[in-house]
């Protein structure tokens, strides 16, 4: 029988304490915005040369894709989002490092935060407005972030095994 303690374990539990932890985040930063701050109501706030805050409601995926302003793409969506988080989930039976979990909290921290916003608001709630030169490159939330860190931390995981092996 495994120990309590075993590298698995301490995986799990800190991809978990990590992806509860950073929905908080992201939801108190955006609940913050909107209703504090009350982002939908200020003008553009040009927080350095390529990046400004700005609310926008993505209805859709990434780069807009699905945008439609409709109950059952909204429900399509959510339901993607939730196979998406138990893919996750089943994940973890896997995940042996440090590492590994930290980078699948940091996903499912922001899965999660997408999540509560389409089930609360109908759309992800984005905010930072990546741009160069008047191009726009990304419109995106925290939760985003915390998503592509993870990915990050995944690939380094990877490469940590690999060249262990």
């Amino acid at each position: 029988m495994p120990s309590a303690d075993t590298p698995h374990r301490k995986a799990v539990i800190l991809a978990l304490i990590c992806a509860v932890f950073l929905a908080i985040v992201d939801q108190a930063v955006k609940l913050g915005l909107l209703y504090i701050y009350d982002i939908a109501f200020q003008p553009k706030l040009y927080l350095l040369p390529f990046l400004d805050l700005v609310l926008v409601w993505n209805k859709g995926i990434s780069f807009g894709m699905l945008s439609h302003d409709d109950s059952k793409t909204q429900i399509l969506l959510i339901g993607i989002a939730i196979i998406a988080f138990a893919f996750l989930i089943y994940w973890l039976k896997d995940v042996r490092t440090y590492w590994g979990g930290l980078a699948i909290g940091c996903i499912m921290g922001g899965a999660m935060g997408n999540i509560i916003d389409r089930i609360a608001h109908g759309a992800v709630v984005d905010f930072l407005h990546l741009h160069w030169n008047n191009d726009t490159k990304f419109i995106f939330n925290t939760a985003d972030a915390f998503i592509t860190i993870g990915v990050i931390l995944l690939l380094l995981d990877s490469m940590l095994q690999h060249k262990r092996n």
